[in-house]
């Protein structure tokens, strides 16, 4: 992808400006397009990509390019499509980031995060806006 050859800067650690969805929102609400990279409790790397954004409006959005990964090892796997391009980014208002409605959720005050194929706690999340 294109992401491959970009040099990406953080906008927010859960570790460093909070495990809120306030804070989640304060750091990145307008910030533009950016890459999740958490890691859960067992060490597995997963993701997800917004190509819209963040505004905190509580809208359902429409992003045709928006994806989820998980690391396979030491390379990522893309997961297939999930709710469809008109609701792929869940942008609710005092919320942590959401990809569709049966896609990843996450809720940063309980450090979980949960989709329709799965579901756990984890331990580090990680924000970078993509130029």
């Amino acid at each position: 992808t294109q992401m491959e050859r970009l040099s990406l800067g953080l906008a927010y650690d859960a570790d460093v400006h909070g495990w809120s969805a306030a804070s989640f929102h304060t750091q990145l609400d307008g910030q533009g397009a950016a890459l999740l990279v958490g890691v859960t409790e067992d060490g597995t790397v997963f993701g997800g990509y917004n190509p819209k954004g963040w505004l905190g409006y509580g809208e359902w959005r429409d992003a045709i390019s928006a994806f989820l990964f998980v690391f396979d090892g030491e390379k990522p796997i893309k997961s297939a499509k999930i709710g469809g391009s008109g609701i792929a980014i869940i942008d609710e208002t005092g919320q942590g980031p959401q990809w569709g409605p049966d896609g990843l959720k996450i809720n940063l005050e309980s450090r979980s995060a949960r989709s329709r194929r799965t579901s756990g706690s984890w331990s580090r999340a990680s924000f970078f806006p993509i130029p």
